[in-house]
């Protein structure tokens, strides 16, 4: 029973310390009401009394220490293991990671969320940018990771497949290209795609999918955002070519012109990239966070 409350009991034990409930919230980063919930719980758990409340101080009672006693121990012994586990790597106050801008809008807020409540001392700087350039900023040293796609392990640098996916051509239901692709109309489609960079033009898969489109096309506008790719699908008549995560993050549900069924074209991977000398808990953790949103 210990062990399945020990946040409950070292919630007790700031509040011993501190005498009131704002003091402990604030250390344990969580409401008044979090709090007292908490502990209401754990008196209820061990069938008594362990709070007394006097004149707008909070005190322990009687079995409220002698079990703070018991545990006490056990909970310094714990604060000794997590300190000497989160000594170590070179985040030193911060972590300071990259993303492909789609992938930022999508994984940032699970992140910084997941890193609140895990390491809450840790500052978090976030930089966008193509996979290439933030694979040379970890190089480099002026980033610690990166979420990129098809990324690549190599001398002093990890790397995870977090998730695979394939590309889509998309379409606003209210573009006329719809009943026109449907109704089997040889008609030239104008489209929306990935700017190529300067460095390495298109990237393969993505150069790949836009040979095999089975209709006949041609390039009407470029961003180097997928995003901005996104809202012109949504906005306007161009059909735009776009990872099928982005396309399901449409306010409005976009139209797969192609391809149909569970074809998978443009299949790539997309991956945690980090220096190697990152400390490992760190990496596991936003590793399995990225896993379970993507």
């Amino acid at each position: 029973m210990i062990y399945q409350h020990v946040y409950k009991l070292w919630l007790l034990k700031i509040l011993n310390h501190y005498g009131n409930f704002k003091e402990t919230a604030n250390h344990a980063r969580m409401t008044q009401s979090a709090v007292s919930q908490n502990l209401s719980a754990l008196e209820k758990e061990m069938k008594t009394s362990l709070v007394v409340r006097e004149r707008g101080e909070v005190k322990l009672t009687e079995e409220g220490n002698r079990l703070l006693r018991k545990v006490e121990p056990v909970l310094d012994i714990l604060k000794d293991v997590e300190e000497s586990q989160n000594q170590g790597g070179q985040l030193t106050g911060r972590v300071r990671m990259g993303a492909y801008e789609s992938l930022a809008v999508q994984l940032v807020h699970y992140i910084y969320g997941t890193l609140e409540v895990k390491q809450p001392e840790l500052k978090v700087e976030l930089v966008t940018g193509r996979s290439h350039y933030l694979v040379d900023m970890i190089r480099t040293g002026q980033i610690d990771m990166a979420f990129t796609i098809n990324g690549k392990g190599e001398s002093r640098i990890g790397c995870e497949t977090i998730a695979t996916e394939g590309l889509g051509l998309y379409a606003s239901k209210d573009n006329p290209i719809v009943d026109e692709v449907q109704g089997h109309k040889n008609k030239t489609i104008k489209i929306a795609t990935l700017a190529p960079s300067a460095q390495d033009g298109y990237p393969l898969f993505y150069k790949r999918f836009i040979k095999k489109i089975p209709f006949s096309h041609k390039v009407s506008l470029q961003s180097d955002s997928f995003e901005t790719l996104r809202s012109v699908a949504e906005e306007t008549n161009l059909v735009s070519v776009l990872p099928h995560r982005v396309a399901k993050l449409s306010k409005e549900p976009l139209y797969k012109v192609w391809p149909q069924g569970t074809e998978l074209e443009g299949e790539h991977k997309i991956s945690f990239v980090w220096r190697e000398n990152i400390d490992n808990n760190i990496v596991e953790l936003l590793s399995s966070v990225a896993k379970r949103v993507l």
